[in-house]
């Protein structure tokens, strides 16, 4: 959840320069540069709105669950933000594929892409450490780790792979990547406190052995 958005924006950069800079659009590298600022502005929109859209939500199920608040009570505020997603990765494939305007590709996939990388990671990184806050540290650390070694075979499989099959392949893996790890909170949605329990008692189990 954390390494898809995040390359997400690491794929629009890898091929930005190649793609605006051509025809139709023909940008100079000053011009490709400020298109950053999509990035950075969505990125903005979605670090004023991911915490405190995910704590009213969490704050709704705990008053409709008796006041007993839940890990999981935060999980669907994801909804927006993965919906959100979704059409960035469309819009920025099928714009890179089928030569859109530049202001559909920037506004809708760009923008969107930097509010993805902001919120999405955001919501699932303080479900996993809301659940398991001990170990809080080392959920980041594999969660850099992953997202890291992802992004560095980008470079090794974007450019083949557009070549041969075009734009719209790589965003559809892409979708996969991104997409295909947040489906798992539907599962957690429900049985993710059944998980928690079966794991804590696990635990105390061997912790009884070793004594």
């Amino acid at each position: 959840m954390l390494a898809g958005p995040a390359d997400l924006v690491l794929l629009w950069n890898l091929t930005e320069s190649q793609f605006l800079s051509g025809p139709p659009y023909n940008w100079n590298p000053s011009q490709v540069g400020y298109a950053n600022f999509s990035f950075v502005i969505g990125g903005l929109v979605g670090l004023a709105t991911a915490g405190p859209f995910s704590d009213w939500v969490a704050k709704r199920a705990t008053k409709r669950n008796n006041g007993i608040r839940e890990a999981e009570m935060r999980l669907p505020a994801l909804i927006p933000y993965l919906a959100l997603t979704v059409i960035a990765i469309v819009v920025g494939g099928l714009g890179y594929e089928r030569l859109w305007p530049w202001q559909a590709i920037l506004v809708l996939g760009y923008a969107l892409s930097g509010l993805a990388v902001t919120t999405v990671p955001t919501i699932a990184i303080a479900y996993a450490i809301d659940c398991y806050k001990p170990i809080s540290g080392e959920i980041m650390v594999v969660a850099t780790v992953l997202k890291n070694t992802l992004g560095f075979a980008y470079s090794y499989w974007v450019f083949g792979l557009a070549a041969q099959q075009g734009f719209l392949t790589v965003a559809m893996v892409q979708f996969a990547v991104t997409i295909g790890p947040a489906l798992f909170a539907i599962p957690l949605y429900f049985y993710g406190k059944s998980l928690r329990r079966w794991t804590k008692n696990s635990d105390l189990h061997r912790m009884e052995e070793m004594i």
